[in-house]
């Protein structure tokens, strides 16, 4: 819980200081949302690990170069409905994974 709000939060900044050209794609793009957590948890523990000032911002500017690469388009009017999860397990009563 406390990764995916770091990754919104810092997400948020990202969009906001750091606009993603729309005009040079045929449909809206956002950040990648499952390869955020997985670039936010690498460089931020890279960052908190430095041990010099320069290198946690070079860091963090990295993370941040990195969300903006990783981008998806929003398609509006999806012909494919998404698939639900399904519980494999007889044993758990959890209906999702």
């Amino acid at each position: 819980v406390w990764l995916y709000n770091l990754t919104m939060l810092h997400l948020i900044e990202v969009s906001e200081t750091r606009a993603i050209p729309q005009e040079r794609y045929k449909y809206e793009m956002k950040q990648n949302l499952s390869i955020a957590i997985g670039i936010v948890k690498t460089y931020f523990i890279r960052s908190f690990m430095s041990e010099t000032r320069e290198q946690r911002r070079e860091s963090f500017e990295q993370m941040s170069a990195l969300l903006t690469k990783h981008l998806v388009p929003v398609r509006p009017h999806r012909a494919a409905k998404r698939k639900t999860p399904v519980n494999k397990s007889r044993r758990s009563y959890r209906y999702t994974y």
